[in-house]
């Protein structure tokens, strides 16, 4: 036996570097960590914008309870909507549209107003309005703007052109 050569044992694996498989899922994780972080950035984005437009409501609320100003109530409204929209879409030609053709533009985004509010929205800056209910019209409002993200905003945009009311 003593012709046998010496069993040599290979190297212990060691944890370091990793298999190619490893570096794979590393990169997967750090990809999902990285959407998930924009994702909720932007949630948290759009919830304080949506914040920011109830000190608003509640202002021109307080004012028409004071005044009794239905245009200026409704003017109310709609400033703190293209305020929204400004700061969410600097670029969206929906800032540059009133009246119906505006209304029509905020209902193609997000269908929740009544039509007591879109009557409001188009007409009431412009004359007193007999049907207005405030508290209603503000809620319509503030329920808008927390549906609304930049992302509707900007596919509404890329999707449409000015055109006319179908509104009488």
């Amino acid at each position: 036996m003593p012709e046998f050569a010496d069993i040599i044992e290979p190297a212990a694996v060691t944890w370091w570097p990793p298999a190619w498989g490893w570096w794979h899922v590393a990169l997967i994780a750090m990809v999902m960590v990285a959407a998930v972080i924009a994702l909720v950035t932007l949630w948290f984005r759009h919830r304080r914008i949506v914040a920011m437009t109830r000190p608003l409501l509640t202002e021109a609320l307080e004012r028409y309870r004071k005044e009794e100003n239905s245009e200026v109530f409704c003017r109310d409204l709609n400033q703190t909507l293209k305020r929204y929209i400004a700061y969410q879409h600097p670029q969206s030609d929906l800032l540059a549209r009133t009246g119906y053709e505006w209304t029509d533009a905020l209902t193609q985004i997000a269908d929740i107003f009544s039509d007591d509010t879109i009557q409001a929205l188009a007409q009431g800056p412009y004359r007193p309005t007999e049907r207005l209910r405030p508290e209603q019209h503000a809620v319509e409002v503030r329920e808008w703007c927390a549906r609304c993200s930049i992302s509707a905003l900007k596919k509404w945009s890329a999707t449409t052109t000015i055109k006319g009311s179908g509104h009488a």
